[in-house]
């Protein structure tokens, strides 16, 4: 008879995040929307080359590039911090593209690191009548550790 498999509680509450660059350093987890914080891969890492015979091989594609996208409710004072940080990074190439953001989960063992982290764009601007959220997006490198893998 086999074990039973013990699942891990997850919270988000556990969750830790913050970004570092030119212009300041932050907390980013505070008033966050219930999207919270997404990171995307760019690119596929595995693609699939096709013989004239119909034979295939599989190709190991090297990226880590991403999109990492915050989802803040519109009144986190967050929001005024990553603008004066956009404003004040877009004034010079020689601060754009130089930020970190980590997040970790000291319960579950995960941690990400996005460096060389760029904003993508200023957010766009919405009003509703269930209470609007910011969505801030960054392009950058992404290196992720999910330590729920090695429990």
């Amino acid at each position: 008879m086999s074990k039973p498999i013990a699942l891990q509680a997850y919270s988000y509450k556990d969750v830790e995040s913050s970004i570092s660059g030119p212009g300041g350093s932050f907390d980013l987890t505070e008033a966050t929307g219930k999207e919270g914080i997404k990171i995307s891969m760019q690119n596929e890492a595995g693609t699939m080359q096709e013989g004239a015979d119909g034979s295939v091989m599989p190709v190991l594609v090297p990226t880590r590039a991403a999109t990492l996208t915050l989802t803040l409710l519109k009144t986190s004072p967050v929001n005024g911090k990553l603008d004066a940080l956009y404003r004040y990074q877009a004034q010079s190439s020689a601060f754009w593209g130089k930020n970190l953001i980590t997040m970790t989960n000291p319960v579950t063992g995960d941690l990400d690191k996005f460096s060389n982290a760029a904003f993508q764009k200023m957010p766009d601007r919405q009003n509703t009548s269930e209470g609007p959220t910011v969505e801030w997006s960054f392009i950058g490198t992404w290196e992720p550790f999910t330590g729920a893998a090695s429990i």
